[in-house]
């Protein structure tokens, strides 16, 4: 439901890969992509080596069928984990994406040291989460953190808690869209009932989804890119 919507989603795709500096034949982990979309792309453009990691099965049955059809040595590999306990050795990933919109109740901090424990020294992280602009209403936040398992943070504090974990060279990306951009509630509603059905249709029209669809409307809240170099020592 908390997606991107058609107007970033390319952009947003195109810069993800650019900012994480691939090259053919790298390693590169996607944590929480298990719907498959970006992985499918990264991988038969680049010529990458993709694993994909995602809590939910049934994303993860999603993300098998829409790779199907590649070529197998082209495949990404699609597992069910979870974010803050990675199936992997240590240093064996050359770039990560985490995108924290898809994984549900996750402890932040937890998940950044995961995705350092995994990178080969000076590999790349790319994080989406969402950021707030200015200090927000608690009952608000608090809603929308029970809502959705994920609390919104400034950006300092998420900069704060990947410095904490091993990473160096943080920078966030402003990806908001101009409010007229943003979807309405009807084409989130349908999103929902096609990924989760009767439970993602209810998510999609609770009065959180309104909330945040208004806060991303007003500019308070942001969808965030934060883009980030494991340090040698950091993350072991």
């Amino acid at each position: 439901m908390v997606q991107p919507w058609d107007l970033v989603a390319g952009p947003l795709v195109r810069r993800i890969t650019s900012l994480l500096e691939v090259a053919p034949g790298q390693d590169v982990v996607s944590i929480g992509g298990g719907e498959g979309r970006f992985a499918v792309w990264l991988a038969g453009r680049h010529r990458l080596t993709v694993e994909v990691v995602d809590p939910d099965p049934a994303a993860v049955a999603r993300g098998e069928q829409a790779a199907a059809e590649m070529p197998r040595l082209e495949r990404p590999r699609f597992q069910v984990g979870h974010a803050t306990d990675l199936p992997h050795e240590s240093q064996v990933f050359d770039a990560a994406v985490l995108d924290l919109f898809t994984l549900g109740p996750v402890a932040a901090d937890r998940a950044f040291a995961e995705a350092a424990r995994v990178l080969r020294p000076f590999g790349r992280l790319v994080v989406l989460a969402p950021a707030w602009h200015t200090e927000p209403d608690p009952p608000l936040e608090r809603r929308l953190e029970a809502a959705f398992g994920l609390r919104a943070m400034m950006p300092v504090e998420w900069k704060r808690l990947l410095r904490a974990a091993g990473f160096v060279e943080i920078l966030a990306e402003d990806w908001s869209a101009d409010p007229g951009e943003l979807p309405s509630r009807w084409p989130v509603a349908l999103r929902g009932w096609r990924v989760a059905g009767l439970a993602g249709l209810r998510a999609a029209l609770s009065p959180a989804a309104r909330d945040f669809l208004r806060e991303l409307g007003s500019r308070r809240l942001a969808l965030t890119l934060f883009h980030a170099v494991r340090w040698p020592g950091g993350g072991s």
